[in-house]
């Protein structure tokens, strides 16, 4: 899927520099986005789910290059400045891996609450073809290529429950400060407290970096490529002043499996991957010009 929608995006843009720069006109936009992930969600024993998924606001931002085939219908691209993304909740049984600076690491189980507003800025290119039933709409669809130059989130995290040697763990929580590109494992800022777990101090933060929890590094989270498929209407308030109006449903899977762990439970003393497809869905409204 990713390979044919690359291609069809490059054959446009080939068959767009063949065109006559006379035909082709301008303009420029900027909007919000709102913003959810289309995502599974993790289980308990019981079936149930333990993640919901809300919506965030963005903005959008760009140029856009029109290629008028007739006075009814052409091509346009795009080059947008698009921040993506969404809120996300997780509730329920879980599991904490407690590593001191000394000795081996502490393994529980309990229930951990994760709340994360997550961020993605894309250098986002839509291609569209678009049709004029009457001067005042334009409708289009077409797809879109997304590079991802920044990603981000901050939330809090809650965790309690029981050691395997039966230690209780009383509830703890710190904030999340994730930059999914740059953290490293094990990564915290700010001041650090110590809790005594098992009679041996564990460090816990004040605010934890998006791989804190992992011990080696598994690779970054979110791909640098996505990609969308997207349809839209423009409404002309004068000829050139519109009102825009789309939505750009994500085709590809946002998110590395082999960094992708679960929160319920680990394999023996690793961390579970899973094969969950996450996807980015964007509702985006736009005022813009095109001379």
């Amino acid at each position: 899927m990713t390979r044919i929608i690359t291609i069809s995006i490059l054959g446009i843009f080939l068959f767009w520099g063949q065109t006559n720069a006379q035909e082709i006109s301008y303009g420029f936009k900027t909007g919000l986005n709102f913003n959810s992930f289309n995502s599974e969600s993790e289980q308990d024993s019981g079936g149930n789910d333990l993640e919901s998924f809300t919506n965030n606001t963005g903005f959008h931002v760009g140029a856009m290059f029109n290629l008028a085939i007739t006075d009814l219908m052409g091509v346009r691209a795009e080059l947008l400045f698009s921040q993506k993304g969404g809120r996300t909740e997780y509730e329920g049984e879980s599991y904490y891996i407690f590593r001191p600076e000394t000795g081996s690491d502490i393994f529980s189980t309990g229930t951990r609450k994760v709340n994360l507003n997550i961020t993605q800025s894309y250098i986002a290119i839509p291609v569209t073809f678009f049709y004029r039933p009457i001067s005042a709409i334009e409708i289009s669809v077409g797809l879109s290529a997304n590079v991802l130059v920044a990603s981000s989130a901050f939330g809090d995290f809650k965790y309690s429950g029981t050691t395997t040697s039966g230690g209780v763990v009383d509830e703890y929580n710190y904030s999340l400060d994730y930059n999914y590109y740059s953290d490293d494992p094990g990564e915290s800022m700010g001041d650090l407290a110590v809790v005594s777990i098992n009679n041996r101090d564990v460090i816990i933060p004040r605010d934890a970096g998006a791989y804190y929890e992992q011990n080696e590094d598994l690779g970054g989270l979110h791909k640098v490529l996505d990609f969308g498929a997207i349809a839209g209407i423009h409404l002309y308030l004068s000829r050139g002043l519109f009102l825009g109006f789309r939505a750009d449903i994500g085709l590809s899977d946002f998110t590395k499996t082999e960094a992708d762990v679960s929160k319920v439970s680990l394999d023996g003393s690793n961390f579970r991957v899973l094969d969950f497809v996450d996807k980015n869905v964007s509702l985006q409204a736009s005022v813009g010009f095109s001379f």
